[in-house]
């Protein structure tokens, strides 16, 4: 029954999805856990294309590497439980870069829309001691690696100009861009070298700007970046946005106190079993009481964000 209920929601939210043609856009899908520093290819289809940039998620069985608290910082997870990190300044030219094989080569003349999330890390260890501008994508035809890095060539097809300084909240990165090479690959991280970043050093000793990125997506149409599917399969997890309690079989809110959400439950066939218009929500606050293994679809959104969708499995151990 369990295996049942998880296919039939895959077929409903990942339909909804298909124009991204980015693969793993979340990080969600694991190859196998993080277990230390740069795992990137523990995130399945993701590399390295530059240095060692890193992996988070909550199943890290290293909790320095694991969300939302980990040797770089706290911070819950855009969607889901897992994002990248990576260097954009770190002293002269160091840069971590990640990389991805699209699903289908873009096509020649054709107008695509490019979006990811990004926040500033901060520990208040040295970790982060500045923030910069720049970080954004890059489409090549060619794969990259540790052993055959991608160049810094001062150009991307998308980046962020102004300094990105908010280490609490996502930060969206996007633009739009014609194609003019069947490309393959998209990457992500800092382009430009260090006389072409603007920094702002908030911390001494050294120069440092550690991101984490997550929620990557290219399209031909704007609309489909806007819709990012979190992936949240066993919700007694607590990292999660949203977790099933089993004491009293309710899902219950797990964030900031005092923020204001829209939010829609519904169960696989639709049938709608919870709703609260734009209201406060107090961290650990019950919502709505459901039976265990029943398949949940949580629609959510803020004044400042899109709607977002994220896929609860109510289990009972």
């Amino acid at each position: 029954m369990k295996n049942f209920l998880i296919l039939i929601f895959l077929f409903i939210a990942v339909g909804g999805f298909s124009q991204n043609l980015v693969p793993n856009p979340s990080f969600e899908d694991t190859v196998m856990c993080p277990d230390g520093g740069g795992d990137v290819v523990f995130a399945e289809h993701w590399q390295v294309f530059r240095e060692t940039p890193d992996y988070f998620n909550s199943c890290a069985s290293d909790p320095l590497f694991s969300t939302p608290y980990n040797h770089f910082g706290y911070q819950i997870a855009n969607n889901g439980v897992a994002y990248m990190g990576l260097y954009t300044v770190f002293n002269d030219d160091y840069k971590e870069i990640i990389g991805v094989r699209l699903n289908e080569e873009l096509e020649i003349g054709k107008k695509y829309f490019i979006s990811f999330k990004a926040v500033l890390s901060y520990n208040g260890n040295g970790i982060s001691t500045c923030y910069s501008n720049n970080i954004g994508a890059l489409f090549t035809t060619e794969e990259y690696s540790l052993n055959n890095p991608m160049p810094i060539n001062n150009y991307s097809h998308i980046n962020k100009q102004e300094l990105l300084n908010d280490s609490i909240n996502w930060s969206s990165i996007n633009g739009s861009f014609i194609a003019d090479s069947a490309y393959k690959y998209i990457a992500i991280g800092n382009f430009f070298d260090i006389a072409h970043t603007d920094t702002v050093q908030f911390q001494y000793p050294g120069k440092a700007a550690y991101y984490y990125i997550d929620d990557v997506c290219v399209s031909t149409d704007s609309n489909d970046c806007k819709y990012i599917i979190g992936y949240s399969l066993e919700i007694n997890n607590t990292n999660s946005l949203f977790y099933y309690d089993e004491k009293n079989g309710s899902v219950n809110y797990n964030g900031v106190d005092n923020k204001m959400y829209h939010i829609e439950i519904r169960t696989a066939d639709g049938k709608l079993i919870f709703k609260n218009e734009y209201s406060l929500l107090r961290n650990k606050q019950s919502m709505v009481s459901v039976p265990p293994n029943e398949l949940l679809i949580i629609q959510y959104k803020t004044k400042q964000t899109t709607m977002k969708f994220q896929k609860i499995l109510t289990i009972k151990n």
